[in-house]
């Protein structure tokens, strides 16, 4: 693996006289490649759910633009209807 793969690639610095034997040097190695993995994992998960809350940021917005619609279009039904209840009630009284 290459640490192109990773934006933030974690590679554990290990001091030589910490080391002793190659089978340190490929836990730590191992060590870094799982380290790696999980953080790609969570970087991964955290990219999907900030795209979802982009969605449904949009879909909120379109439904507070339905419900003004609506809102207004009931208020013009009603405003129809208050107009033909008067303009019945002039005739009635005439």
């Amino acid at each position: 693996m290459n640490g192109d793969e990773y934006e933030d690639y974690y590679e554990t610095e290990v001091a030589e006289s910490m080391v002793q034997e190659e089978a340190e040097k490929a836990f730590f190695a191992s060590l870094d490649e799982q380290l790696n993995k999980v953080n790609q994992f969570y970087r991964n998960k955290e990219e999907e759910y900030m795209q979802r809350g982009e969605e449904i940021k949009f879909q909120l917005q379109r439904l507070m633009t339905m419900k003004k619609v609506l809102e207004l279009h009931q208020g013009c039904e009603n405003g129809i209807n208050d107009i033909l209840i008067s303009s019945q009630e002039g005739t009635h009284k005439s």
